[in-house]
Formats: structure tokens, sequence, C-alpha cells
């Protein structure tokens, strides 16, 4: 049994640069653990513990999703 204790890092990451993000989305991003980077398609990733444990699940064969732990 896995056991996450706190969300340490959210990546969301867009396929085209986004420049004109919202002003509740640029607070949300200074103030917070969400960054978003750029990559070749949507993909949301989710990180436990701050990767201590070396954990990673992968779904992106169902959903744009990792989560590492």
């Amino acid at each position: 049994v896995r056991e996450y204790h706190e969300l340490t890092k959210v990546t969301l990451t867009l396929p085209t640069p986004v420049n004109d993000f919202s002003p509740a989305l640029k607070k949300v991003l200074n103030e917070s653990i969400v960054r978003i980077s750029e990559g070749e398609t949507y993909l949301i990733s989710l990180e436990f513990d701050d990767g201590k444990q070396g954990g990673l699940r992968d779904f992106t064969g169902l959903i744009p999703l990792i989560i590492t732990w």
C-alpha cells in the first residue's frame, strides 16, 4: 500500500506557449505548488512527498497523467 503524505508539486504541461494567463491563474502560479511548462501534448504531473520514494506511475496510455512519489 502506497502512502502519500503531501502533494508537493503540480506541473501542467501545455503544447503551445501561453503567455496571457488570467489574474487568478497568475496568482495561483505565484503562490502555490502549481507550475506551467511547455511540451508536446497536454499533461498533468503530480508529485507527492518531493518524490523521495522514487516511485512513478505513468497513466498517459489512458489519460494525460503522471504521478510520482
